[in-house]
């Protein structure tokens, strides 16, 4: 069995010898601000998108009360948004250069016209509010979480609930 044990017995040699591993370095907290970054990078850009379609329903309900309120004063009654437009410019200088408008009809279309501009802004301007809070929230989540990556190293469990089968 001697000549056996040396088969396979090795020795250390500076070949066979390994190199002693260093102790990992303390990388959670890179990892946690890798993680960190990127998640508020996703609720930055989801937001964003959100916003901008707030901006954009907010212009388009002020386009659509302008419009409006040049055809009530400009033209009475009106059937075709194309065909009426170029006469509503035609009747409105013509009716401004014979000084022929009605001042009460302009007067109620404008202050509409005012209404519905506050209407449209109040309702943008409380979805942006609820939009920023949320946000902020979210943020602030994941700033908790990325503090307990830091602690503990790992991602914490969100769901308890193992599935028995």
């Amino acid at each position: 069995m001697g000549a056996r044990e040396n088969a396979f017995s090795v020795r250390p040699s500076p070949q066979n010898q390994r190199t002693p591993i260093p102790p990992p370095p303390n990388d959670f907290k890179t990892r946690a601000d890798v993680w960190e970054k990127a998640n508020l990078q996703k609720i930055h850009r989801r937001y964003e998108k959100i916003k901008s379609k707030i901006l954009s329903w907010e212009t388009e309900q002020k386009t659509q009360a302008k419009l409006h309120l040049e055809r009530k004063v400009c033209v009475g009654s009106w059937k075709s948004v194309t065909v009426y437009r170029l006469m509503n410019i035609i009747i409105s200088w013509f009716m401004e250069q014979q000084n022929l408008m009605d001042p009460t009809t302009r007067a109620v279309e404008q202050q509409r016209y005012q209404n519905k501009i506050a209407r449209v802004d109040m309702i943008a301007r409380t979805a942006k509010a609820q939009l920023e809070e949320k946000r902020r929230k979210e943020e602030s989540q994941v700033r908790e979480t990325a503090k307990q990556i830091r602690e503990t190293g790992r991602v914490p469990v969100k769901c308890f609930c193992c599935f028995i089968f």
